[in-house]
């Protein structure tokens, strides 16, 4: 059976126009490989990103992959790192089998461990988000963003606590690592 990951990511693009894009990543094949469709022109930044974000999900699942991921783009003009936050939570949701909670959205980048970094023009990406119905929003814990009536900010330092807040679990409790501790 094929898993499929769909996430939402907030953009603004060069010329300030906000969006919001979607991206399905679903497992076929053998070995691993990312495959981008539709084919298109990725930048060094977003290629090193997306290697991080699987590194990342591999690390804290501890699943590695086994099949391919093709990963279905919508916004051609998405081509950086702000991205990998929701990235790696929709790898680790394949990986998993756990769903993200749908009304989740996010922006930051994702450094090789696992912490979630700053990303820049945050009150836009938020609005996009607002406007298209997300009520809760993932950003590096520091940033700061105004207040908005009908979305709520979560400021996080790690993708542990963004996967958790996503998908209302920790992930040492599905990788059956928790230590009863009460820490994630």
């Amino acid at each position: 059976m094929t898993r499929r990951v769909e996430v939402h990511v907030p953009s603004v693009s060069l010329a300030g126009h906000m969006s919001l894009y979607s991206f399905q990543l679903a497992e076929a094949g053998d070995g691993f490989r990312i495959k981008i469709e539709p084919a298109r022109y990725l930048s060094d930044d977003f290629k090193e990103s997306l290697l991080i974000s699987k590194r990342v999900a591999e690390k804290l699942t501890g699943r590695p992959f086994e099949r391919d991921v093709i990963m279905k783009m919508e916004e051609p003009s998405m081509n950086g790192s702000s991205g990998s936050l929701m990235r790696t939570l929709a790898l680790m949701s394949l990986l998993t089998g756990v769903s993200l909670n749908q009304r989740v959205t996010g922006s930051g980048g994702v450094d090789t461990e696992g912490r979630v970094l700053p990303v820049l023009r945050l009150e836009e990406k938020a609005r996009a988000a607002k406007n298209a119905g997300f009520t809760s929003f993932l950003l590096a814990k520091g940033q700061t963003v105004d207040r908005m009536n009908g979305i709520t900010f979560y400021f996080v330092d790690d993708i542990a606590e963004a996967w958790r807040l996503a998908s209302g679990i920790c992930i040492n409790c599905v990788n059956g690592r928790h230590n009863g501790s009460g820490s994630y």
